[in-house]
């Protein structure tokens, strides 16, 4: 029988990955495990348990519709939930890497005070230094006064670059969002049917499919999807992405599904 059930597996491992039939399936082993268990364990004989499971465990409801409802909540319901979970702890996430770079400013403050507290240090060692060594000692003083204001103007530089970044990343998260917003309702629209063959050309030819309606090719412009250029000398027109088309792009690449493909061994005869 577990020969039986692998070998059973084995064949069907790729419709398996389907999440419907994949959720649905999980769902049934774990609703209907035990006359699964008395079908492979029990030690009476097969008409038997056929008799038995079916007297007993005949029911639509633990059979088709319970199944059909934890397939459903896992595949529409549970996706929501995810996303609603990313969104509560979006700005906790935030609020680290805040609290993180703080700490990192902070740091270079305290190097900062201690380089002026080191600075203040040499300089009253030096007013009890005997009197030959007063010259010697106060340009070697100066030498590191100037170093270590060069090290503060460092420092400052290095305080204003992470004050910068963080801004950055703040208002590349906003950007982000803004775009990832349009992009959804982008996909709603009717032009996104064509967006994956005017991709494509763009991507690899900087031209457009043949036969475009013009109308779309002008709407995806008015959109700031694509840019139009045109070149006199060979009176043609190329077109290219925008910035917002190419983020539009990257994300229908990455949200596709890319099926291997299987060749049949014929193909490689020569005949």
């Amino acid at each position: 029988m577990k020969d039986i059930l692998s070998s059973i597996f084995e064949t069907n491992k790729e419709r398996l990955k389907n999440p419907i039939i994949g959720s649905f399936l999980t769902s049934w082993i774990l609703i209907n495990w035990k006359p699964i268990l008395i079908l492979i364990f029990s030690s009476k004989n097969i008409e038997d348990k056929i008799k038995f499971i079916t007297l007993e465990y005949n029911n639509i409801f633990n059979i088709l519709i319970l199944p059909l409802l934890f397939s459903f909540l896992y595949i529409i319901v549970f996706p929501y939930l995810l996303m609603f979970i990313d969104k509560l702890t979006k700005k906790a996430t935030e609020g680290r890497k805040n609290e993180a770079l703080n700490l990192t400013i902070l740091d270079v403050k305290n190097k900062q005070k201690l380089a002026e507290e080191e600075s203040e240090l040499e300089n009253i060692k030096a007013s009890f230094r005997e009197k030959k060594d007063l010259n010697k000692k106060i340009e070697i003083l100066t030498t590191q006064l100037d170093e270590r204001e060069n090290l503060i103007d460092i420092l400052n530089k290095e305080i204003e670059n992470l004050t910068n970044i963080s801004t950055n990343k703040n208002e590349s998260l906003e950007q982000n969002d803004l775009l990832e917003n349009e992009y959804r309702k982008f996909k709603e629209t009717y032009e996104f049917v064509y967006f994956k063959d005017i991709g494509k050309e763009i991507s690899s030819r900087r031209y457009l499919p043949d036969n475009i309606d013009i109308l779309v090719v002008e709407k995806f412009k008015i959109l700031d999807i694509i840019l139009e250029t045109r070149d006199d000398e060979n009176q043609r027109s190329y077109f290219d992405f925008t910035e917002k088309g190419k983020y539009f792009w990257k994300r229908y690449l990455l949200g596709m599904s890319i099926k291997k493909k299987v060749y049949d061994e014929d193909d490689d005869l020569p005949f």
